[in-house]
């Protein structure tokens, strides 16, 4: 289990939802866990939790017809650089994705890592601005 945040971190991102220890979540594989944590994850944009075990998207291989883009874990942090162990994809010709060299300005870190914590913040916004009588309600039937 990945841990996004310290337990001090969480009040800045006050949206996120916290899964309690040995909870069943959902993570996904592959494709659809990059789509997932690349497009509907809440991000950490300005790095300020960024450390080592995270788990980031990076750019793998800029092309601009075909870029390639990843996720994986934080193996170091030195200064602006930091190398990452990726998971997915497995493999890219020519890139040693076990030991991948970025700059912080290309690491995007999901503060939302498994499908859970994106149902919820979803729920919570659409139940959100139901009359006060109904959001409970709306929240357990999304």
């Amino acid at each position: 289990m990945y841990k996004q945040l310290k337990k001090n971190e969480y009040e800045k991102f006050p949206f996120i939802w916290i899964p309690e220890e040995g909870e069943k979540l959902t993570t996904f594989d592959g494709f659809q866990r990059l789509i997932m944590l690349d497009r509907y994850s809440l991000k950490d944009t300005l790095l300020e939790t960024l450390k080592q075990g995270d788990l980031v998207l990076t750019s793998i291989k800029n092309n601009s017809n075909y870029p390639i883009i990843g996720y994986g874990e934080i193996k170091q942090i030195q200064g602006d650089r930091v190398t990452v162990d990726i998971e997915y994809p497995q493999y890219v010709e020519g890139v040693d994705l076990k030991n991948l060299e970025k700059s912080k300005e290309e690491i995007t870190k999901p503060l939302e890592i498994y499908w859970e914590q994106i149902a919820y913040r979803v729920a919570k916004a659409i139940a959100g601005v139901e009359k006060p009588d109904k959001q409970d309600e709306v929240f357990k039937d999304f």
